[in-house]
């Protein structure tokens, strides 16, 4: 089980992107140490969850809370937490919670009494109220596919989903990082489409200006009214 005493976080973003996630991530913060997996950056910093919270191109952000490897199967990950849990603080001002679980990528259902176990030890360590679908806090309780086991605390917004074709909002702003933003920028999206990754850079460092185009005039009228 971890207990460590600077921050732990675990950050999720396109699979395929891990060098440049941590590559940006190392810019960005001081890191302790990282260890880089196949869609995640389970990493020590002295960063606040803000500043956490505030990266684009994470999908994803959590306060590891536990963390744990060799476990076959995610019933008996959860049933470690429910036996064994860890220290939470919720934030100021969150009243109710809302477990998410997850196993291999993909959101798994969870054995009724196991579960209920879970949410009267959260109630009791939190003094927050349960609620079935989203709450003011989101605990996640996830299997990887190699066997190792993460209790967070979610510090992320949930986003909504893009549009058909539209890429998500992380993976814009990764490719506009890419370009290695500077003040003097002169950025060019020819094919812009939805224009999600003009968008992400104009979310950046100062430029001199952003042209984006594309066949479609709806969709450069719809980016019109978002640059706005």
């Amino acid at each position: 089980m971890y207990n460590g005493r600077m921050p732990k976080y675990y950050s999720s973003f396109a699979a395929g992107f891990e060098q440049l996630a941590h590559e940006f991530l190392a810019a960005d913060m001081p890191l302790d140490k990282a260890q880089i997996l196949e869609g995640a950056l389970v990493y020590d910093t002295s960063a606040k969850p803000d500043a956490v919270r505030e990266i684009k191109y994470f999908k994803n952000s959590f306060i590891v809370l536990d963390m744990a490897d060799g476990f076959k199967n995610l019933t008996n990950y959860a049933a470690a937490i429910a036996e064994n849990t860890p220290k939470i603080h919720s934030p100021w001002g969150a009243r109710t919670f809302h477990i998410v679980f997850s196993e291999s990528g993909t959101p798994a259902a969870m054995d009724g009494a196991l579960k209920a176990r879970l949410v009267d030890t959260v109630k009791h360590r939190t003094r927050l109220r349960f609620c079935s679908g989203h709450g003011d806090v989101e605990f996640w309780i996830i299997l990887r596919k190699d066997g190792t086991g993460f209790f967070m605390q979610k510090i992320t917004k949930s986003k909504g989903q893009p549009a058909a074709g539209e890429l998500e909002s992380h993976v814009a702003a990764l490719l506009a990082r890419a370009t290695n933003p500077a003040p003097g920028d002169v950025f060019i999206d020819p094919f812009c489409g939805s224009g999600a990754i003009p968008l992400a850079r104009a979310r950046m460092a100062p430029y001199t200006g952003i042209f984006a185009s594309d066949i479609n005039p709806d969709l450069i009228a719809a980016l019109r009214l978002k640059a706005k």
